[in-house]
């Protein structure tokens, strides 16, 4: 007789345990029949034969550790659905699952690879990927994804983890993109045209169509007794950074990941143009301006402070990121996305998401791919995705039109289009990620904040960053 699946509270997710009881499944024992001969041949009846017993099917455990920031949904997400619904389909399977925030994620998980125990399958960001793959920790999925290509057809997330020699390190549990999203209220009031569907133009030189919406709306809200800025720049790495990088023509590193190119003109063109829009142009709050902003908006340290509470009537945002919001019901914002800025040499966006990677030494690594494609290839777990766990759209793009996805409700902007036709149309790439991120973009960060601490020039501190994330490169890279 199976045992009931035993799922985990909340409490006991967030502390890291997990588990399930496994399931036997034993046949019932037939007797069989005595066979009557004739009386005149009678001999004694045969003693009763056992049917032979089915196999039983072997049990076998595969260990998930996942990350979800939302407590009141892991449960629902993972245990109620996810999980629930993959041992009904593989009987024979058993998942002991772990969830936490991405912080407490991402440091044990870093304890578990130490300790050769990590879970057989794992969240991370994708930017830790690569030292991942480096290390030895995780598996080369392609020849799962060959062998399985039929049931994966129009999956998006292969693409994004996969190397020039066809080796795949990771696969994309959600995907997100970039979208520019403003407030409706701010146009009307202030009698500004409401931005195009296919976005606005802008150039680092004079700011283009963007910089002059920007400074009308925020001549227009200097009058207001809580003043609005035009356009909140959150100098976000994959949200304002990197997205005008590429369409001006650069990005951090070369193509081969090995050479910074943080030094280049057009590469200090994008940085002079956001510290422009704070200092120069001054449509967006400076740093100094967004500490008092805080000070007087109760909750208001978060990702998007001051464009929730409406002092700032755009904002870049990324997909997956509704459950910062903080503050006041996101619902009510009059919100709306429109496609990304567009850019002088083009009108692509950074894209990605959560990846799942396949530990190196799993015991059970069939089972672990198990989990994995089912994960997106299931039409549930692909819809909860974005409905329930929030994290981004569907892995599995043949699911995207579900009219679930279209539901206006639950998070701002309700607009999802604007972040899908960036990915429909190709335009969508995933980060430069590299085994030293950290050193790479730590050196850019320091020398960004050096220019708005007004302690360095753009090109004395791009330089420098230069040369620190060159040098990390030339270790690492050998």
């Amino acid at each position: 007789m199976a045992m009931r699946n035993r799922h985990l509270t909340r409490r006991s997710v967030l502390a890291g345990i997990g588990g399930s009881i496994g399931v036997l499944a034993v046949a019932a024992c037939a007797q069989g029949t005595a066979t009557q001969m004739p009386a005149e041949e009678e001999k004694p009846a045969d003693e009763p034969k056992q049917a032979e017993e089915a196999p039983e099917m072997e049990t076998v455990t595969v260990r998930a550790g996942w990350i979800s920031n939302d407590a009141a949904v892991i449960e629902p997400f993972y245990g109620d659905l996810l999980v629930a619904s993959f041992e009904e389909a593989h009987p024979n399977i058993k998942v002991e699952w772990e969830g936490a925030p991405a912080r407490e994620h991402h440091a044990k998980l870093a304890t578990q690879l130490a300790a050769n125990e990590a879970p057989d399958v794992f969240h991370s960001d994708g930017v830790r990927y690569a030292l991942f793959r480096d290390s030895g920790y995780i598996n080369d999925l392609a020849p799962y994804l060959q062998r399985d290509a039929g049931t994966l057809q129009g999956v998006i997330g292969p693409e994004f983890f996969r190397d020039p020699d066809g080796s795949t390190w990771g696969i994309s549990s959600s995907i997100g993109g970039v979208a520019t999203a403003y407030n409706t209220a701010h146009f009307d009031k202030f009698g500004v045209n409401r931005l195009p569907e296919n976005g606005i133009n802008w150039n680092p030189t004079d700011g283009g169509e963007f910089l002059e919406i920007a400074q009308e709306l925020t001549q227009r809200g200097s009058t207001e007794a809580d003043p609005v800025w035009g356009f909140f720049n959150n100098k976000q790495i994959t949200g304002d950074v990197l997205s005008l990088l590429v369409q001006n023509g650069t990005n951090f590193l070369s193509d081969d990941y090995r050479r910074s190119r943080i030094h280049e003109p057009e590469f200090m063109e994008v940085v002079e143009f956001l510290h422009n829009l704070e200092f120069k142009w001054q449509v967006s709050p400076n740093p100094e301006q967004v500490a008092l902003l805080l000070e007087a908006i109760p909750e208001g340290q978060t990702y998007h402070a001051p464009f929730a509470f409406q002092r700032t009537a755009m904002m870049n945002l990324l997909m997956g990121q509704s459950g910062r919001w903080g503050g006041p019901d996101p619902e009510s914002l009059p919100v709306v996305a429109v496609k990304f800025l567009n850019g002088p040499q083009n009108d692509k966006v950074p894209s990605g998401g959560r990846v799942m990677e396949h530990w190196g030494s799993s015991q059970q690594p069939d089972e672990a791919w198990d989990l994995m494609r089912f994960f997106l290839t299931d039409h549930e777990v692909n819809i909860a995705t974005f409905t329930i766990l929030k994290s981004g759209l569907p892995p599995n793009t043949n699911f995207w039109d579900d009219e679930r996805l279209y539901v206006k409700a639950g998070r701002p902007p309700r607009e999802i289009e604007a972040y899908m036709a960036t990915l429909r149309e190709g335009k969508g790439y995933y980060w430069q990620v590299n085994g030293v991120w950290s050193a790479w973009i730590g050196a850019y960060r320091a020398g960004q904040g050096a220019i708005w601490a007004g302690e360095a020039t753009v090109e004395e501190a791009m330089q420098q960053a230069s040369k620190e994330a060159q040098a990390a490169l030339d270790e690492y890279y050998g």
